[in-house]
């Protein structure tokens, strides 16, 4: 509702008759238990959305009725809730500016071809505000969609719902099933110069597939569609349709389903890449299906499906629930809430109806732009990584549109804005006091700065029980709790073909040495050939009887014996090299961390203190301090407790069965507590706290892009 009852500019409108165009349609409508009427202009393909009393006021414009006239039969109408003057000027404007009504001195001929000229340059500019989306309409396509309905019919029936659910089914097994391969390289082989060709192919044709879901989805229940074009994202021109008509669609479900057609298409592209990829030779066939995958799945879910971003999920969103115009109007109340508590401009137009609508809102404004940004940085740095040229041409102009153009609009407002007239410089001194509270937040306010990460907990290496060869633990002889002088016996393996080996390559030395002994004296050449056959043969025996010894895995110095997995050990089978247990002295454990090159850096430069957290405790801070750190970075992981797989945050790189190297190059430190830690916790994860001091926000902001670019421009 407006501000007052009665309006002070009434009299400026009071006595126009307006009257409503012939091709306009009307639909009735239902929003969160409110009826609403939708007007539809077939001309312009625009729609307006009314209240039962504007409805009731619009239905009423025959050019006859003064607008007087109209407001006062409304009052008499809605005796409950009559709409005031203030509404029926705002309904005015409203149904003008979309050219669905004429009369009164708004019908000359000037006037409207001042507002087909200012349509066509808004049109215009449209064109060109967005680089990623260029539009530029081609054709008519609604009689061919009527001629080709029947095609597609039979999936909008219960039985073709039904069969495509259970094959998405299907592919959604088969993809996690074979994920590593899946995933395995993908952004490289996508962006391969050999494969941009082919994205630039299969990226129209699933598009136009898309396009065509939501076009005959709309025909299913009786909307037209009357637009067919071309649309350049990222450059790469794909066709769009023009499926607005749904809009007037009574079900929201109906609505809905117009939106999540083009997403369920691609899925179903998707799926079927799949299967067709699984079974092709490697080739052109196979790498297009690659593709066909990438777009219909992760394209989709990321961009098309996600609400947070002006495509098709985001008015799948809106239908459902049941909140027409959700970006506009959540955007114009997050700038109604800003002119109201921080501006205190009082008066301003609420564009919610309810409470529910409010969190609806501001949630999604504020999530909607904070996702946009991240996306756009990201297509940024993903593109620049390859493409300088066009990487500096997308930042530059995301700058322009995201901080120029809304500062651009701010200083406008601020400068010759109607609803500030009263107190523009207090809005002007606030707004200025708001900057600079804001600048001295981010670059001069000392803010903590840390590092938080896992660390797995190990024995000194001098301490490890480790076996020196393969084979099958065969009996524990120090449990844990004894005590073992260096040298003694704690584990026992055995192989059970080691001691045929050794009996057969003794057999082999004997024969050698018989064969050297008959030809000492008649053969000088064979002779030498036998003799270095018998030395190697000697070395092949000698090997094998260290194996043997070596089965035996002995206490490496003297202590308190320690296996966390004693009773599991007998029958196990081990590799050289395993960690069994430990030999516990009086040393302390070491604490071994993993960290990226950015974090690693920042514990090299500028580490205040530090501290480690049990997981099982973490109330209790154990100070801590760096012992040593590995000054090459490596992919091999400290241990698998560090990973996503065992329960870290470092991840694995999906191509090692094992899970033993991660994606990224790591750098390892090595911590040694100020306390003394008990055996038992060897192999826990716990939480590490790196201390760098203090440093503004926006420092840190600055190094992160400038680490981040860098780091792209380097692959």
């Amino acid at each position: 509702m407006a501000q007052g009852f009665i309006s002070a500019d009434w009299y400026r409108v009071a006595d126009l008759a307006p009257r409503k165009r012939r091709h306009v349609s009307l639909r009735r409508q239902v929003f969160r238990g409110q009826i609403w009427f939708v007007l539809q202009d077939h001309q312009s393909g625009k729609f307006s959305r009314l209240t039962p009393q504007g409805h009731y006021v619009f239905e009423r414009m025959d050019g006859k009725r003064s607008l007087q006239t109209l407001w006062e039969e409304a009052c008499e109408r809605f005796v409950d809730a009559p709409p005031s003057q203030g509404d029926l000027i705002q309904l005015l404007s409203q149904l003008y500016q979309a050219d669905i009504i004429t009369g009164g001195a708004r019908s000359s001929i000037s006037e409207l071809s001042r507002r087909a000229k200012r349509e066509k340059r808004r049109k215009v500019l449209a064109l060109f505000s967005n680089p990623l989306a260029l539009r530029i309409p081609i054709f008519d396509p609604d009689r061919f969609l009527n001629a080709t309905y029947w095609i597609v019919a039979p999936i909008f029936s219960k039985l073709g719902v039904f069969i495509w659910v259970a094959f998405m089914m299907i592919s959604l097994v088969l993809a996690v099933m074979h994920w590593p391969e899946l995933t395995q390289n993908s952004v490289e082989r996508v962006l391969a110069a050999s494969n941009i060709a082919l994205v630039m192919i299969t990226y129209p044709l699933v598009k136009i597939l898309h396009e065509l879901g939501h076009a005959y989805t709309t025909k299913r229940w009786g909307g037209e569609v009357r637009e067919v074009g071309l649309m350049f994202l990222l450059f790469i021109p794909v066709p769009y349709v023009d499926a607005s008509q749904s809009s007037a669609f009574e079900s929201k479900w109906q609505r809905a389903a117009v939106g999540a057609a083009g997403i369920l298409v691609e899925l179903t592209l998707s799926a079927i890449a799949l299967i067709f990829w699984l079974n092709a030779e490697p080739g052109l066939a196979r790498a297009f299906a690659y593709n066909v995958m990438l777009i219909g799945s992760v394209s989709t879910l990321l961009f098309n499906g996600n609400p947070l971003l002006r495509f098709d999920g985001y008015y799948v969103m809106a239908d459902l629930l049941e909140i027409p115009n959700l970006s506009q109007r959540a955007n114009s109340f997050f700038w109604y809430l800003f002119q109201k508590f921080a501006l205190n401009v009082q008066g301003g137009e609420d564009p919610s109806n309810s409470t529910m609508e409010r969190i609806w809102m501001f949630s999604y404004a504020v999530l909607s732009f904070l996702y946009r940004m991240t996306v756009m940085l990201a297509i940024v740095l993903l593109i620049a990584g390859r493409f300088l040229i066009f990487g500096v041409f997308l930042a530059i102009w995301s700058l322009f549109n995201t901080l120029v153009v809304p500062v651009g609009k701010a200083i406008r407002f601020l400068a010759v804005s109607p609803v500030l007239d009263l107190q523009r410089g207090k809005a002007i001194f606030t707004t200025l006091g708001m900057l600079l509270a804001l600048g001295f937040w981010l670059l001069l306010y000392p803010a903590a700065y840390s590092t938080v990460t896992y660390g797995v907990l190990v024995g000194p290496p001098a301490s490890i029980l480790r076996s020196e060869a393969d084979g099958f633990i065969e009996n524990v002889q120090l449990f844990g709790g004894k005590t073992a002088v260096q040298g003694q016996a704690v584990l026992q393996l055995a192989d059970p073909i080691l001691k045929g080996r050794i009996t057969l390559a003794q057999s082999t030395l004997e024969q050698l040495r018989l064969e050297a002994l008959a030809v000492t004296f008649q053969d000088k050449v064979q002779s030498k050939i036998l003799e270095e056959q018998i030395i190697f043969a000697t070395q092949a025996v000698d090997n094998l009887k260290k194996t043997q010894s070596n089965l035996i895995i002995r206490a490496p110095r003297a202590g308190q014996v320690w296996i966390p997995e004693r009773v599991d050990l007998p029958g196990r089978f081990v590799h050289q090299g395993d960690e069994l247990g430990y030999v516990w002295s009086n040393a302390g454990l070491t604490i071994r961390v993993a960290l990226g090159q950015d974090a690693a850096e920042l514990v090299r430069g500028r580490l205040k203190a530090v501290d480690i957290r049990l997981l099982r405790d973490q109330n209790l801070r154990i100070p801590a301090h760096v012992s040593a750190f590995v000054p090459e970075g490596s992919f091999l992981l400290p241990s698998p407790a560090l990973s996503t797989v065992g329960g870290g945050d470092i991840l694995a790189d999906p191509s090692d069965p094992q899970r033993g190297h991660s994606v990224d190059s790591l750098f390892q430190f090595d911590l040694s507590p100020d306390a003394k830690l008990p055996p038992t916790l060897i192999g826990e994860r716990v939480l590490v706290h790196f201390d760098h001091g203090t440093e503004p926000i926006g420092y840190r902001v600055m190094r992160w892009l400038r680490q981040t670019f860098l780091r792209q421009m380097k692959t």
